[in-house]
């Protein structure tokens, strides 16, 4: 299949006769296409939110170099997908911090945009509500079952809630222009995994959450403010924010979902952000060198295309192994090079 092909099955596969044809770009079409492969499998309404998201997450990874080279070929923008680990463990954990990741798009040109996601399943789906309340509980600061010092409230004691606010408040102050008021945090959202949908309700529509935990004076202990309907809190699509995101022609108001950054406030952004959660970065456009990553942030890898021939040059004498045990050793292996018994 050529890669003109693999276009038109593309744009086959994100449009319907009874609507127009959307104008798409590749990053645009690795969203959405990925966002179709999930809930056509119909992941969302059978598996927990973590490897629900892990799936989505490496559905983007796999797309993107598809998507890219399928447009590229027409002559239009391509796109590219990277992935900046968060830093340290223990208090850095998601359970911790409150966030699952947080997506930067950047273009060739102009501001990039942000949103952090933390994921989480409907309880109902007929009344289309998620319980948002997690609490680690307190712990002791020795050998629990002996200790006799009073219990300490720990970090993760704090709800997750809490801990997502308190980040992307954070966040924000690392991003000129932002406000920091919660009512204002509209690019920060619970990304909600329900039968064939997914949708996002985003931090400002939340504040009575947070003046519900506001009531508690730790240590006591935090009250579940209660479920949240998605039909009264403004939850809007996760398949129309990302393509919303992906559209550079959409800025100011109309790009309500996301937070504009300077392209000079990238990168301390960024870092600011791996202190804890993982961060993937898509780009309309070509793939940044890769070579000039901040160091620190996080791995630089070799070129996609020596990489993964390294890869491939590796999985052929492996699989040349195990053949070699049923096959005739005179057999040439795909890999040009003898198997490596081992």
């Amino acid at each position: 299949m050529s890669d003109t092909e693999i276009r038109e099955w593309i744009e086959g596969q994100l449009t319907l006769d009874l609507r127009p044809s959307p104008t798409l770009n590749a990053l645009m079409a690795t969203f959405q296409l990925s966002i179709l492969r999930l809930l056509s499998l119909r992941m969302t309404e059978r598996v927990h939110e973590e490897p629900t998201t892990g799936f989505l997450l490496g559905a983007f990874a796999s797309l993107a170099p598809v998507c890219s080279q399928a447009f590229e070929q027409s002559n239009d923008a391509g796109c590219s997908w990277q992935y900046f680990p968060k830093s340290g463990c223990g208090s850095h954990t998601e359970a911790a911090t409150g966030a699952d990741f947080a997506l930067i798009i950047e273009f060739e040109s102009g501001p990039a945009r942000l949103a952090i996601f933390q994921a989480k399943r409907v309880e109902s789906d007929k009344t289309q509500s998620f319980d948002l309340h997690q609490v680690r509980e307190i712990s002791r600061t020795k050998n629990d079952e002996t200790a006799t010092e009073p219990l300490e409230l720990s970090p993760t004691s704090i709800p997750q809630f809490l801990r997502l606010v308190a980040h992307a408040k954070k966040t924000a102050s690392s991003v000129r222009g932002a406000r920091r008021h919660l009512s204002n945090i509209h690019w920060t959202h619970y990304l909600v995994y329900a039968k064939e949908r997914i949708r996002c309700v985003s931090l400002d529509n939340l504040v009575h959450v947070a003046k519900s935990y506001a009531t508690t004076t730790p240590p006591a202990p935090y009250k579940n403010p209660g479920v949240i309907h998605m039909n009264s809190s403004n939850a809007r699509s996760f398949f129309g924010l990302l393509t919303t995101g992906a559209t550079p022609e959409i800025t100011g108001a109309a790009l309500k979902g996301w937070l504009e950054i300077q392209q000079t406030d990238i990168d301390p952004v960024r870092v600011s952000l791996l202190r804890f959660t993982d961060v993937y970065v898509a780009r309309h456009g070509p793939a940044p060198d890769l070579k000039n990553t901040p160091k620190g942030t996080a791995s630089s890898p070799p070129s996609p295309d020596a990489y993964t021939k390294d890869i491939l040059s590796q999985l052929l004498e492996e699989s040349d192994a195990e053949l070699h045990r049923g096959l005739d050793p005179k057999v040439t292996p795909r890999s040009g090079k003898p198997p490596v018994m081992k």
